[in-house]
């Protein structure tokens, strides 16, 4: 058929390096997400600087916008990738006659 022609060398960005066991590149100021001066949230502490807002923040029943710089949303995404990748490991196999170290 000829849409399965077409379609068939299509890449999703970011897909194809996450299926090669890395991650997609972090946000970053000029990636046309939109990205406003103010105060980071993350781990850098900065206190005014280009943020991008990553989702709301709980915390007992309240709510309230966060945001952070690009590094420390590269961080962040290293971190839950590292996460990821080290609770999707094979847990190491025995062999039958073998007991556990």
């Amino acid at each position: 058929m000829l849409t399965e022609v077409a379609l068939q060398h299509r890449v999703i960005p970011g897909i194809a390096e996450f299926a090669r066991g890395g991650l997609p590149p972090p946000a970053a100021t000029d990636d046309g997400n939109e990205w406003v001066d103010g105060h980071c949230w993350l781990y850098c502490g900065q206190r005014w600087t280009r943020v991008l807002w990553i989702d709301p923040a709980r915390v007992a029943g309240a709510q309230a916008p966060m945001y952070a710089c690009g590094a420390c949303i590269g961080e962040l995404q290293e971190r839950v990738g590292q996460s990821f990748f080290n609770e999707n490991r094979p847990a190491a196999s025995t062999r039958p006659n073998e007991s556990p170290r």
